[in-house]
Parts: structure tokens; sequence; C-alpha cells
């Protein structure tokens, strides 16, 4: 699919993937898998509820949790930076923050 995607409420498991355009979630619930080819991805969740696969081949990422989320995360960027404002238990990597927040849970890998 190629055009934007924005979707509000979301709840449940997302499974959205465009291959030119951004990608918006706004007050999601649950889990998914959110892809785009060439853009990029913003998702504002309130609760993960399980395993989350976020990933923008060419494109910035933005997740915002609660601050009281607990997630394992897995951040990586071919090309470019991942930046995180999360105050968690990461180790820094070259290409991005790998370890847990707030003890961890569900699996959120950033990734292209």
């Amino acid at each position: 699919m190629s055009g934007g995607v924005k979707l509000y409420g979301v709840s449940g498991r997302a499974n959205v993937s465009t291959f030119i355009g951004r990608v918006r979630i706004y007050d999601g619930i649950g889990s998914g898998r959110i892809k785009t080819t060439s853009g990029s991805i913003q998702a504002l969740y309130n609760n993960i509820d399980g395993d989350m696969n976020i990933g923008s081949t060419s494109g910035s990422l933005k997740l915002e949790l609660p601050k009281d989320a607990s997630i394992d995360i897995n951040a990586s960027a071919t090309s470019g930076s991942v930046k995180t404002e999360f105050n968690g238990d990461f180790a820094r990597r070259r290409n991005g923050p790998h370890g847990s927040l707030n003890r961890g849970a569900p699996k959120v890998p950033l990734s292209p």
C-alpha cells in the first residue's frame, strides 16, 4: 500500500504496513506489527499487552508509552540513529539501545 495511515483508538493486535507513507497511531492499546519501507512511524500507546514489532527501512520511529510501561526493547537503525527518553536498564550499542524498562515483559523491537 502506498500512502499514509492514521488510526485512532486502536485496540487489540494491530497489523499496519505501508510501502511509502507515514504511519500514525494514537491512543493505542494492545500489541502488533507496524512497518513502512519509506516513511516515519509515530505510535502513541496507552498500554502494550503483547509483543510489538515496529520498523521503518527509511524513516524515523517515535514510540510513546506510559511512564510505568514494562517492556523489553531492542532498537536499531541501519541508517541514522535511535534516540530514547525511556529511563530503563539499557545497554547502549552502536546502532541503538537494548534492554528492559520497568522489569520488562512484552518485547518491542524497533528496527528497519
